[in-house]
């Protein structure tokens, strides 16, 4: 009771019924300040901008005092320059081919942030549209000037026939003019900030006052707000009380207690047996389970007979030390003869497959990243080469590309720019060390490349890309990660799928040979990487079966 006394007294003093008023009291009296200070900001800067106006006024005022005013005659030649600016700046075509130039501008900005040559030939066809835009823009002008002229003329002959004298008043007219209205505007905007300066302060004060007793007040109201609930839980506690003392007992004997004659502990054992045995059931089925979605292909028998698929051919698993051998030397390396005599078997089943069906581009494809496809189609690429059939590899793994370095070429320019139309089909074509393999490198990738794939930009060229080459390999990015293999598809006879060995999934595997034959492109077979050479060596001694070559033999890719 006497802190609900303090509290009315408080709330009385400050002129609102309870804590909440007084805190949208003080919020009101808080937003009016803020209000006012914004004001003061305001014409302040309004203040400071028409000082500066006036500045600059007088000085102009100033210097026409000492220039003089300007005769008649130069005062129409500078009106008729004038207006003649302002026509041609209205004329649509120039509007536009100012566009296009500043547009071009900018794109030759981006161009040489990209490319390294400044003399890059999509650099030099983007200067020659800007050369052909200004010599367009000189050709109008001289052709609307005479006519513009004419009129201007006109206008201007009109305006002597009514009085050159009539005309409006002169500059140094003018500026006096503005001068004396900028010192009115000042006058009225220094008498508003003084007023709004005097209620800024008198709001600020007024604010402290709330902000200081408003906190007490909310304080007082919280202390009091807690004694309510502490004094009503105490009574409904004390009504369940009076309720439980004057009801009847809850707990009524039956019968007493005994001890039972006989143990249940067999039948507890039995339980615990039957519990256990169904947790490592479970745990059981789990295991099955996760290794049956999650299993890996192990040998060529397994894509051949577990999937359906047609196993092309295999190569052998590559250890690293023989690896950076092959890089280096590729004919000095042990592997050399097992490694040929796998990707020429192959071949050989490609050849055949062509001279049946006319197959003369191949795509060259995997379910996810890292599983081996690049290394089939360099190495396809090389055998073909060597049997003097002219190859063109081309990187269409355009968001991972990785042909270019093996074979020690530049990534662009490549694809990617000629789906931009930033460089011609022949441009982009590299000879590589393999005699009769060339190589088209993926380039530089953005999205603009991706939609020009997706609108079929490719269409014509390859149309003569299979009119100068025997043999196009396409690698490609991942089916299942991008859409960049299928849209190739588009251009191709046949799909070759690179599985590797203990690393394939073959639930991916098979999503992979759905998506392929959705988009009825013809599924050639699979080439399976990473075989062990133990399989090789129950047939030929892959060491004594190719001769070590002389050192100044070319090594393959």
């Amino acid at each position: 009771k006497r802190k609900t006394t303090q509290y009315e007294q408080l709330a009385n003093e400050l002129g609102a019924p309870d804590s909440e008023a007084m805190r949208l009291k003080s919020l009101y009296a808080l937003e009016t300040t803020n209000t006012l200070r914004d004001r003061i900001t305001r014409l302040q800067q309004a203040l400071s901008g028409i000082e500066q106006r006036i500045a600059i006024g007088e000085a102009m005022l100033k210097k026409m005092g000492e220039e003089g005013v300007p005769d008649e005659t130069k005062q129409r030649e500078t009106l008729k320059r004038k207006m003649m600016e302002a026509a041609l700046a209205q004329d649509p075509w120039l509007s536009y081919a100012q566009q296009q130039i500043a547009l071009l501008d900018i794109r030759i900005f981006e161009e040489k942030q990209r490319v390294v040559d400044e003399n890059a030939p999509s650099i030099a066809r983007m200067r020659e549209r800007q050369q052909k835009y200004r010599e367009g823009m000189e050709k109008r002008i001289a052709e609307i000037s005479p006519t513009l002229e004419k009129q201007i003329e006109e206008r201007i002959r009109e305006h002597l026939a009514e009085g050159w004298n009539t005309a409006p008043k002169t500059p140094r007219e003018q500026q006096i003019a503005s001068l004396d209205a900028w010192k009115t505007e000042k006058a009225v905007l220094e008498k508003e900030l003084q007023i709004a300066q005097e209620a800024f302060n008198k709001h600020v004060e007024e604010t402290q006052k709330f902000s200081s007793q408003s906190i007490d007040l909310e304080l007082r109201k919280n202390e009091l707000d807690r004694l309510k609930r502490l004094t009503e839980r105490m009574g409904q506690e004390l009504e369940q009380w009076e309720v439980e003392l004057a009801a009847a007992p809850r707990v009524t004997v039956l019968e007493p207690a005994s001890v039972p004659k006989t143990s249940d502990i067999k039948r507890k054992y039995r339980m615990m047996w039957f519990l256990s045995a169904a947790a490592f059931g479970v745990a059981v089925l789990g295991v099955a389970g996760v290794d049956f979605l999650s299993r890996r292909v192990n040998s060529s028998a397994e894509v051949a007979y577990g999937l359906g698929l047609r196993v092309v051919g295999d190569l052998p698993v590559i250890s690293g030390r023989h690896r950076r051998q092959l890089a280096l030397d590729g004919r000095g390396s042990p592997l050399y003869g097992l490694l040929a005599d796998s990707i020429d078997n192959i071949r050989t089943a490609l050849l055949y497959q062509a001279s049946r069906e006319g197959i003369k581009v191949t795509l060259i494809t995997s379910a996810l990243a890292r599983e081996g496809k690049t290394t089939v189609a360099t190495q396809l690429a090389a055998s073909l080469g060597r049997t003097g059939r002219s190859t063109l590899l081309v990187d269409g793994d355009l968001r991972r590309p990785s042909a270019h370095r093996i074979f020690d070429l530049p990534q662009s320019p490549g694809l990617c720019e000629v789906l931009r139309n930033e460089a011609r089909l022949e441009d982009v074509i590299r000879p590589t060390r393999v005699p009769g393999v060339w190589l088209l490198p993926a380039g530089r990738w953005d999205i603009s490349a991706i939609q020009a794939l997706v609108n079929d930009e490719l269409h014509e060229q390859f149309a003569k890309l299979r009119e100068g080459f025997d043999f196009i390999l396409i690698d490609s990015g991942p089916v299942l990660t991008d859409s960049d293999a299928l849209l190739l598809g588009r251009y191709v006879d046949g799909v070759l799928l690179s599985v590797l060995r203990d690393v394939s999934r073959v639930p991916y595997v098979y999503e992979a040979c759905q998506r392929i034959r959705a988009v009825n492109l013809p599924l050639l077979g699979a080439v399976v990487n990473g075989v062990g050479a133990q399989r090789y060596r129950a047939y030929y001694s892959y060491r004594s079966y190719y001769p070590r070559p002389e050192e100044n033999t070319p090594s393959p890719t």
